[in-house]
């Protein structure tokens, strides 16, 4: 702790950064993930060329397919993000929806226990 100004509280985080804590306010860093769904496409494809392969009997056709999906990763990649926003919203408004989730569980909890002790004094 840093300082001290009634209930509000100054203190350091990790980065060194100063930061307010106060009862009466709210301040959230929301971080998402912005990237299509690359990976997870270039495994599954990876999966199907080997299974393909070993179902053939063939190491060439195999390589051929993991090649082949290497190349359409990217393609698919785009069109799961689309349908993961689609379905889902996009990375803010599911962020958004998760905070507004919170608030609902969280606040009024904090604005009883908040006048419970004010009243208490």
């Amino acid at each position: 702790m840093l300082e001290r100004h009634g209930e509000d509280v100054i203190t350091r985080n990790a980065y060194g950064a100063r930061c307010l804590n106060s009862p009466d306010a709210l301040f959230a860093d929301v971080d998402f993930d912005l990237r299509p769904l690359l990976f997870p496409a270039i495994v599954a494809l990876a999966l199907l060329s080997v299974i393909a392969g070993v179902t053939q009997s063939s190491w060439r056709f195999g390589a051929g397919l993991l090649l082949a999906s290497l190349l359409v990763a990217a393609l698919l990649a785009r069109l799961l993000h689309r349908v993961v926003v689609a379905s889902f919203g996009d990375p803010e408004t599911r962020a958004r929806r998760r905070l507004a989730q919170f608030l609902r569980l969280h606040l009024v909890a904090a604005i009883i226990g908040r006048d419970k002790a004010k009243s208490a004094q």
